[in-house]
């Protein structure tokens, strides 16, 4: 299921976080710290891991599986990293659009009302300004 693709996933973001943060002094490597509280249902298979190295600068975030649902939290996160790198692995929105998908690439009242129904092209355009 969903969780089992969350673990494995999540051996590959700590391999990938472990890959682009800095080593402190001595060879120590970052500390990496897991924080599921973005999945507000608990069995959603979303998660942030964050490490945390020798300096605030060197730290690197990464959401494994986000939903549109946690878009506000990218966003949260992405604006107090300033210029540190902030990833996405595995987002769970198709690649493919629907109608409301393609609807809510507009600008106009009927694309926000198609991104409130649960078109993606609010939360894309939102990730895109980040």
């Amino acid at each position: 299921g969903i969780m089992q693709l969350y673990r494995a996933a999540s051996y590959t973001c700590q391999a990938v976080l472990r890959r682009y943060s800095r080593n402190a002094g001595g060879g120590v490597v970052p500390r990496l710290q897991e924080d599921r509280s973005v999945d507000e249902s608990g069995v959603d298979g979303i998660g942030v891991w964050i490490t945390q190295g020798a300096s605030p600068q060197d730290d690197v975030s990464c959401f494994v599986q986000p939903s549109q649902e946690t878009i506000d939290a990218i966003d949260s996160i992405s604006g107090q990293a300033g210029s540190r790198l902030v990833t996405l692995m595995n987002p769970q929105w198709r690649i493919a659009d629907d109608a409301l998908d393609s609807a809510s690439r507009g600008d106009g009242v009927f694309g926000k009302f198609a991104s409130f129904l649960g078109g993606k092209g609010g939360s894309l355009r939102r990730l895109d300004s980040m």
